[in-house]
């Protein structure tokens, strides 16, 4: 049996496409439709505003109405990603709503097919933590402990430690305020928290068991080496995981920008896929708590808090065309095993000509290659080297 797959990275719908999408989706959309299994990242909510802003929000409150829905729907996908940090921008409600109107949706037909979802951070929506510990010398954390007496920086730790509320530091780590330090050189920046590492693979494992193919989509936003597009150690080891698990693939975002393949035992992993629509700035409402925290009247519109937010169109992720370099890759299964990968560069707008198509290339054949995999462009295609 022959399976054909695509995923693609973070879609923040908010609105309805413009009309101008229409006249330049053409080669997308042939190279989405040809495949069977059809991913994206929902990084967003589908309700009709009928439940209240939650306190907590994934920096931008984000929900989209049901009736735009056709616009993200056009593009033929049948499973959606939903978690994510925006998963809780209208509580449990708001979740709930997308949830149920996902569910009325079909999916692939014919095949037995799993698809993940985990969100790199807080409880309740497919969860995986980590900890994270710098390493200094001998004398900075010594520097350290004399600076947490003398401050009193760790008073209120100290004293849940004291009456077991708070467990111990570990051996060889000291934590200051929240942030943990070791000298111990062998110790990465960050770890999975071996419970949700577990329960994680356990259910790829248990979904293996059930279905012909299962695929994890990972949301992350964390950053730990030079620049944004280096994975953190934790991504690493928990993708790394999945695959010896039983994942035939695993398709990352969250991050709004590329990150590189890895082929690791022969099956690939994309850290990030970067963003296949990105509509931030279409942003319909905002609670008073944004209003507020950019000292705005609570009564102003989303569109002049975005701007204040923003400083007049000058920073955020809508200036920076790294935000808007994206990889759409499809995976062809034959029995299961993974018999070709051809990903198509796509710079949203969703132009596809040879300039941005070898931009995104040079780009993306860069990150990879710190990963070890050499790739090669054929025919406006990005391949992986044998």
């Amino acid at each position: 049996m022959t399976i054909k797959v695509v995923a693609t990275g973070d879609s923040l719908f908010t609105a309805d496409f413009p009309p101008e999408y229409e006249t330049v989706r053409g080669p997308l959309d042939a190279f989405l439709s040809d495949a069977d299994v059809r991913i994206t990242n929902l990084e967003t909510n589908l309700s009709d505003f009928g439940t209240f802003a939650n306190r907590y929000s994934g920096g931008t409150w984000l929900n989209t109405r049901k009736e735009a829905f056709p616009s993200l729907e056009s593009f033929g996908f049948n499973f959606y990603g939903t978690a994510n940090n925006h998963a809780m921008d209208y509580s449990y409600a708001g979740l709930l709503s997308t949830v149920d109107f996902l569910d009325e949706k079909g999916n692939a037909d014919g095949f037995e097919i799993a698809v993940l979802k985990v969100f790199a951070a807080r409880p309740g929506v497919n969860y995986l933590r980590h900890e994270t510990s710098y390493t200094v010398s001998e004398k900075d954390l010594a520097d350290l402990k004399r600076i947490a007496d003398a401050t009193a920086i760790n008073a209120c730790r100290d004293a849940e430690i004291a009456t077991g509320y708070m467990l111990p530091d570990p051996e060889g780590t000291f934590v200051f305020g929240d942030t943990a330090f070791t000298t111990d050189k062998d110790v990465p920046r960050s770890r999975c928290n071996k419970g949700d590492l577990a329960r994680l693979c356990g259910n790829i494992e248990k979904a293996k068991t059930e279905n012909d193919l299962v695929f994890l989509l990972v949301h992350c936003h964390d950053e730990e080496g030079e620049t944004e597009t280096d994975p953190p150690a934790y991504l690493k080891e928990f993708c790394r995981a999945a695959i010896d698990a039983g994942a035939s693939a695993v398709f990352g975002g969250g991050v709004h920008v590329l990150r590189g393949l890895e082929i690791y035992r022969g099956k690939p992993v994309f850290y990030s896929l970067g963003d296949f629509i990105y509509q931030g700035m279409r942003v319909e409402y905002l609670p008073p708590d944004f209003m507020e925290k950019y000292g705005l009247d609570v009564d102003a519109t989303a569109k002049e808090a975005l701007r204040v937010r923003s400083r007049d169109g000058k920073i955020g992720l809508q200036t920076n065309e790294k935000n808007f370099l994206s990889v759409v890759p499809k995976l062809t299964f034959e029995d299961g095993v993974l018999r070709e990968l051809t990903m198509m560069p796509v710079k949203l707008g969703f132009k596809t000509g040879s300039a941005e198509g070898e931009k995104i290339f040079s780009k993306y054949r860069e990150l990879s290659a710190a990963l070890g995999t050499e790739l090669a462009y054929e025919n406006g295609f990005i391949k992986a080297k044998e």
